[in-house]
Parts: structure tokens; sequence; C-alpha cells
């Protein structure tokens, strides 16, 4: 079994070149990012697809914060590795929806290297990740938010919190509404409580952290957190990897 997996990465790679998407270099011609562990989400095929060159230019950014008022007049601090730029947002967009997968494990280390992150987790740290309705979720193979979430607890302490929220209505993609009120109300009535959830409660020293992706109005995650706090439970922080600023007019 060993030969034949070993033949057929080699084969894909013949046919399939690992390649940056920050310079177009294949793997093999320059110093690469590393892959880290194989956590949920990942095929034995999958590569980083970064060269430690781009790397180093896209973690330059400076890392960003801001308080979020989710819903209901609480505040949140929003922590992210770096502003919304269109870097970004580009190996966003390949890692959701061109199943460029591998790329989690450097946009991962942007998170992990920002110190206020860091500061923030303690082994009681439970990462919430932001569900995906399951149609959703079959059609890109993973939840975004799930794989961010594993990696960030395999690296940094704590557990993942895998169904404390369910999204049990589909709902239209976020980005693809201009308002933040229309963002707002797109999530009425969308998330549910996961199987999770009542044990969970019982742990009331459990520090939840919010992951998503990429924070524009911060209308899901707020709503999240607010679905969370809710039901009692202590939430410190969203993390993600990007966040709009505050001036932006997608804010």
């Amino acid at each position: 079994m060993r030969c034949r997996f070993d033949f057929f990465s080699c084969l894909l790679e013949f046919v399939f070149p690992e390649l940056c998407l920050g310079c177009g270099a294949a793997r093999g011609t320059r110093p690469w990012s590393p892959s880290g562990e194989r956590l949920y989400g990942l095929r034995p095929w999958d590569g980083p697809h970064l060269c430690n060159e781009c790397f180093t230019r896209i973690k330059q950014k400076e890392s960003a914060i801001i308080n979020l008022t989710a819903g209901g007049g609480s505040v949140v601090p929003v922590m992210a590795a770096q502003w919304t730029n269109p870097m970004l947002v580009e190996m966003v967009g390949c890692w959701k929806y061109k199943g460029v997968r591998g790329l989690v494990w450097p946009l991962a280390r942007l998170i992990t290297r920002v110190s206020s992150i860091a500061e923030t987790v303690g082994s009681n740290t439970v990462w919430v990740p932001i569900p995906l309705h399951g149609r959703r979720s079959r059609e890109r193979g993973f939840n975004q938010a799930l794989m961010l979430a594993e990696q960030l607890a395999a690296a940094c302490g704590g557990r993942v919190g895998r169904d404390l929220v369910v999204r049990p209505r589909s709902t239209s993609q976020q980005a693809k509404l201009s308002s933040p009120d229309a963002r707002r109300a797109n999530l009425q009535g969308a998330f549910g409580i996961g199987s999770q959830l009542e044990h969970e409660k019982n742990g009331l020293s459990s520090r939840i952290i919010v992951v998503d992706d990429l924070v524009t109005s911060g209308a899901t995650a707020g709503a999240v957190v607010e679905f969370l706090r809710s039901h009692g439970l202590s939430v410190q922080a969203i993390v993600c990897l990007g966040v709009a600023k505050p001036d932006s007019p997608d804010c």
C-alpha cells in the first residue's frame, strides 16, 4: 500500500505540480512553506502551495484588532492576523472555492504569530468554528473555519468545539450582500443548538474563541457570539485571518 501511495503521489506531482500561488514557482525550485499536521479536511496529496519568500511577504502585514458590537449590544474583540487586503482575499478564495486545502497551513501560521492571540489562549480554550449549512459543506467538501480551528488548537492548545453551534437554515452568501442590515437579516434563525452545547454549559470555566476566515461587517461572527452568550457561555474573542478596517466601505 505504501509503494502504491508513493507511486500515485509522484504521478500526481508530475501531472499537477505544486505551484506557489504567490509567484508561480514550482515546489523544489526554491525553499517552500512547510506542511503541518494533516487534520480535518486535509488529504494525503494536499500541499501548502506557497514558497517561503511569498509567505514572508504576506506575514509582514500588521496584525489588527477591533471591537465588534454583537447582537444585544455586547462587545467582543476581533483579533486578526492582518487587515483584509487583496493578497489575503485571493489566498482565502483559492483555499475555500478552488480546493487548495493545504493553504490552511501557512494561513494558520499567520494567526499563531500574533501575540495578542497567543496570550488569550489557555488550556481551557475551546475554539468554535463558524458552522456551515450541510448543503454548502457537502458542496465544498469541508468547512474552512473548522479546518482553521483544528490547526489553531494543535498549534496553540485548547480543543475544538465542533458541534456547539449548528446551521440548520441555509442562507445566502454573506459576501454577496451589500449592506450590514441585509447581512444581519440573512442570519435570522440561521444558528441552532449543537449536540455538545448542553455539555459545554456545565464546564463554566471554558473560554470560547470563535473562529472565522474573514470578518467584514461582523454579522456572522457576531450572531454566533450572541448565540453562545445567550446560552451562558463565555466568549473571549473572535479570531480570524483578516478583518476589514472600520472605515472600509464594506463595513
